[in-house]
C-alpha cells in the first residue's frame, strides 16, 4: 500500500467517523442517563469555583473523579449550553482515539493494522455511542491511548525493541498521562501496575533495551506520583471518595462469582455483552462477527510470539483492561473495560494485516 493511499484511506476512515458520531448530534441518544446528569451537574458545581480532585455525589458510589467536570466546565464556559455542546468534550476524544488507534496500530503492527484498527474504532458502536454520552470514560479512551503511543516512542518500540538512548520529554509525557489519568475513572489506577509489570518483563526477558532505561522508568514512576499528590492527598482525607475505595467495593463477593464475572467479561466480545441501553443495544457484543473473527487471529498471533515486546504489550492491556470488568461484580460493563479497548482495536488490525498476508 502506497503512502498516499494509506492518507486517503485515513481520511476517509475519520470523515467516516465523524460523519456517525455528528449526526443528529443533539437529538441522539434523547436526554442523558443519571451518570450522565450527576457529570453534568458536578460541571456546574466546577464553574461556580468548586474545583477538586474527587467531588461527593452519594448513592452506592459516592465519589468522582474531577478531571471530567473540569473539563466539561471549560467547554461549556466557552461554547455556552445545550445537548449539542455538552458533548462536544466527548465527541472530540472519540474523533481523537481514532486516530490514535490508527498510529499505535501502524505504529506496532504496521500500516493495515493501523487503517484497520482506526476503521474498527471509528464504527464499532460502543465508541460511537462513548463519543455521545457525557461520561468520564469518553475522556479517559484517549487519555490512555496517548499514553500507550507515548510509551512506544518512548521506549523506541515499534516490531520490536531499538536500543537508542532514551529521551527524558517523552518519559515525562508517560508520567504525566499516567498520573492525569487518575482524575478522569477509577479503571486508570491500573495503568501504573501494568507499566510496572511491563518495565520487569521487559529487564528480565533482556529486550534491546539502552542501559539507561531502567532509570527512566522509574523517572517516570516519580513524575506519576507528583502528578498524583493531589488525588492522593484527598483519598487519604476523605478515603470512602477514592477511587481505590471504589476498585475495592466493585469486587465480586467469593471465587465463584469472579468466575462467572470473567466468563461474562470474556463472552462480552464477541457473543452477548453490556445490558445497559445507554451503552449499548442491549446484549450486543463489543466486535461484531468480522471484528471479532480478526480479533481472534491476531489474539492467536499475539499469545504464539508473546515474546515480542509489541506482542506482550498487547496482552498486557487485555490483562488488565479486562479484569477490570471482570472484577467488577454484576453485570459486563463496558466502561470498565476502556483500558482494553486500544488493544483489542490494534489486534483487529493485526488479525487483518496476518490475513491479507496469508491471501496474497
Amino acid at each position: 500500500m502506497s503512502r498516499r493511499l494509506e492518507l486517503w484511506l485515513l481520511v476517509l476512515i475519520l470523515l467516516g467517523a465523524a460523519a456517525v458520531r455528528i449526526a443528529e448530534l443533539s437529538s441522539l441518544p434523547a436526554g442523558f442517563s443519571d451518570d450522565e446528569i450527576v457529570n453534568l451537574s458536578l460541571a456546574d458545581t466546577v464553574r461556580l469555583g468548586a474545583v477538586s480532585s474527587l467531588y461527593s455525589v452519594g448513592g452506592p458510589a459516592p465519589g468522582r473523579e474531577g478531571l471530567y467536570p473540569l473539563l466539561q466546565a471549560v467547554v461549556t464556559g466557552i461554547a455556552g449550553h445545550g445537548l449539542l455542546i455538552t458533548r462536544l468534550l466527548s465527541l472530540f476524544g472519540g474523533l481523537l482515539s481514532v486516530a490514535l488507534a490508527y498510529r499505535l496500530g501502524r505504529r506496532l503492527f504496521g500500516h493495515i493494522a493501523g487503517i484497520v484498527a482506526a476503521l474498527g474504532m471509528g464504527v464499532s458502536l460502543w465508541p460511537v455511542l462513548l463519543s455521545r454520552s457525557a461520561l468520564p470514560v469518553a475522556i479517559l479512551l484517549p487519555l490512555f491511548s496517548g499514553m500507550i503511543l507515548a510509551l512506544s516512542r518512548a521506549l523506541h518500540l515499534r516490531q520490536r525493541i531499538d536500543p537508542d538512548p532514551p529521551n527524558t520529554i517523552t518519559y515525562a509525557i508517560v508520567g504525566m498521562l499516567i498520573g492525569t489519568m487518575a482524575y478522569a475513572h477509577w479503571t486508570a489506577l491500573v495503568t501504573l501496575p501494568l507499566l510496572i509489570v511491563y518495565a520487569v518483563y521487559l529487564i528480565t526477558t533482556r529486550q534491546a533495551l539502552s542501559r539507561r532505561v531502567p532509570g527512566y522508568i522509574l523517572f517516570t514512576i516519580l513524575i506519576v506520583l507528583v502528578v498524583s499528590i493531589p488525588y492522593l492527598t484527598f483519598s487519604l482525607r476523605a478515603p470512602n471518595l477514592s477511587g481505590f475505595t471504589r476498585f475495592w467495593a466493585e469486587r465480586p463477593e467469593g471465587v465463584g462469582e469472579y468466575l462467572s464475572s470473567t466468563l461474562r467479561t470474556l463472552a462480552s466480545l464477541a457473543f452477548r455483552g453490556d445490558p445497559r441501553p445507554d451503552h449499548n443495544l442491549p446484549g450486543w457484543p463489543l466486535l461484531n462477527p468480522v471484528l471479532a473473527v480478526l480479533f481472534l487471529i491476531g489474539l492467536v498471533e499475539a499469545i504464539r510470539r508473546w515474546r515480542a515486546p509489541n506482542m506482550m504489550l498487547m496482552l498486557l492491556l487485555l490483562l488488565f483492561g479486562l479484569g477490570t470488568d471482570a472484577w467488577s461484580r454484576g453485570d459486563v460493563n463496558f466502561a470498565h473495560q476502556i483500558v482494553a479497548l486500544p488493544a483489542i482495536m490494534a489486534l483487529v488490525g493485526l488479525g487483518a494485516s496476518l490475513g491479507l498476508e496469508r491471501a496474497y
